[in-house]
């Protein structure tokens, strides 16, 4: 089983308690007496899409926990950047506070975790190839090889 990195966890665990929060005040963006929630229904027109965005990417968590695919990983992060960034533009055109670093610096680390696990794919592909090459003896033998074809 695959462990988290500390921002995975944070969207993880962020996502559940969206959802929660979401489900248990069904009506919070029925009647919005606030900026921020009119903005969140700007973005995506409904709650129970926000309540699913949440729930869709803890559970994706649990699944890239368990199967450790690269484009899982790579797809459950994008998906959380895409929902903290959303969260954090929401807040830079209503109410900009400590919240809006907050959400960035998330949806951010996301991305990077993006590319972080699309290079240890490429490294690993290419270890694999040196080994192989290696295995047939050295590079002039392998050349010599493909020439006998």
């Amino acid at each position: 089983m695959r462990k988290l990195g500390t921002g995975e966890q944070i969207g993880a665990l962020y996502g559940a308690y969206f959802f929660i929060t979401l489900y248990y005040s069904e009506n919070l963006f029925g009647e919005p007496n606030s900026d921020l929630y009119r903005a969140f229904l700007q973005v995506i027109p409904s709650q129970k899409a926000w309540m699913l965005f949440g729930l869709s990417i803890t559970l994706f968590y649990v699944v890239s926990m368990i199967w450790q695919h690269h484009i899982v990983i790579m797809f459950v992060n994008v998906l959380s950047g895409l929902f903290f960034t959303l969260i954090a533009v929401t807040y830079l055109f209503t109410y900009p506070n400590i919240g809006l670093a907050l959400y960035t610096l998330v949806g951010f680390k996301n991305f990077q975790f993006v590319f972080r696990v699309s290079n240890e794919h490429e490294k690993h592909k290419t270890d694999k190839l040196k080994m192989k090459m290696k295995s047939k003896g050295s590079l002039n033998d392998y050349e010599k090889e493909d020439n006998n074809e």
